[in-house]
């Protein structure tokens, strides 16, 4: 059955307004969109262009590849609630993701990354949205029913199948995509590496449990690792006394984000100081579309190809800098080079 007029400028309008709330998002744990075009192909016969969405590049190798080792118990958590609370974040401006898995994770030095935003959705938007996407095994099992309408308890459901996994991947000598999707094997395996609570707490988020619901992807993590924490050999003591939980793993989770902000910030002042500015007010005048970023992030220059190259001729015979060519240009036309002043710092 053809599409009418009528649904493709009701499904671009919703499009447009996914677009421009995924921009508004600022979140070090959810990849940057720096911008969006239509580009248009030779013999398309509709005349519709096909909507490119250009993002920064995140540098590091997808949760999936990697072998865990039990050691590493305390750090992923921590990593997984910053990413829990980034989810939360979209959830609370209406987007749904919509195909959270391991291969969409990106593990950089300090923290989980969220990419891909290919099926992003605003919820409650018409065109269509009413459908299942995703990767088979972290969907719901009513996602095949003609009524299924994605929600945030969808993401929370795909995202309890990723932390199954970690958690038994913990334990084991095998990468996170490895280890089997079915809920029955991952339950009883986490229940009994990671204790009773743990497997409760996944059994909520899959609505597999008389109790109510688990209807965001904090509470999951916050649910599941009080046992997970007490069962390392780096428990806090007031943990082990029956001390507040939450207030001990977010003072915690605190003082490492402090630690990293001070240590990234000494490595980038000599650089952000001298010359940042200068490169910025340099690269403007000569009518450049710049984001700045700094100093959390890199400095992007949006323009072609062969712009690219010409400026970083004389970014290098003026500043001692180049451009570092965006790995997401997709045409001569329209790319994106960047500089970021913690590389090689």
């Amino acid at each position: 059955m053809g599409t009418s007029d009528e649904d493709v400028q009701e499904t671009r309008r919703a499009v447009a307004i996914e677009v421009h709330a995924l921009r508004a998002i600022f979140h070090p744990c959810i990849v940057r969109l720096l911008g969006s075009f239509e580009e248009h192909f030779e013999g398309n016969a509709t005349n519709r262009g096909h909507l490119v969405l250009v993002f920064e590049l995140v540098e590091g190798e997808h949760l999936g590849r990697y072998r865990l080792a039990p050691g590493e118990r305390t750090a992923l958590l921590e990593s997984l609630l910053e990413l829990a609370d980034a989810i939360d974040m979209l959830h609370a401006r209406r987007l749904l993701h919509r195909d959270i898995k391991p291969q969409n994770i990106i593990r950089t030095r300090d923290r989980l990354v969220l990419v891909d935003f290919g099926h992003v959705k605003l919820e409650g938007t018409r065109g269509k949205t009413r459908s299942a996407k995703g990767t088979n095994g972290y969907l719901p099992p009513d996602a095949d029913s003609p009524t299924f309408a994605p929600s945030p308890t969808s993401d929370v459901w795909a995202f309890a199948v990723v932390v199954a996994q970690v958690l038994v991947a913990l334990h084991t000598k095998i990468p996170v995509e490895a280890v089997s999707l079915d809920r029955n094997y991952l339950l009883r395996e986490v229940e009994r590496l990671e204790g009773t609570r743990a497997a409760d707490a996944l059994r909520r988020a899959w609505a597999e449990a008389p109790a109510p619901q688990v209807l965001s992807c904090g509470t999951l993590i916050r649910e599941l690792a009080a046992d997970t924490l007490a069962a390392t050999d780096e428990t806090p003591r007031s943990l082990a006394g029956g001390g507040d939980f939450d207030a001990v793993l977010q003072e915690a989770i605190r003082r490492g984000k402090a630690e990293r902000r001070e240590r990234a910030l000494r490595r980038a002042r000599p650089k952000l100081d001298p010359r940042g500015p200068d490169v910025v007010e340099w690269l403007r005048a000569q009518g450049r579309e710049v984001i700045d970023k700094r100093p959390w992030g890199a400095v992007w220059v949006i323009g072609s190809r062969p712009e690219i190259e010409r400026l970083n001729a004389q970014l290098e015979s003026i500043f001692g800098l180049r451009l570092t060519p965006s790995s997401y240009g997709v045409s001569d036309r329209r790319s994106a080079g960047y500089w970021d002043p913690f590389e090689g710092s």
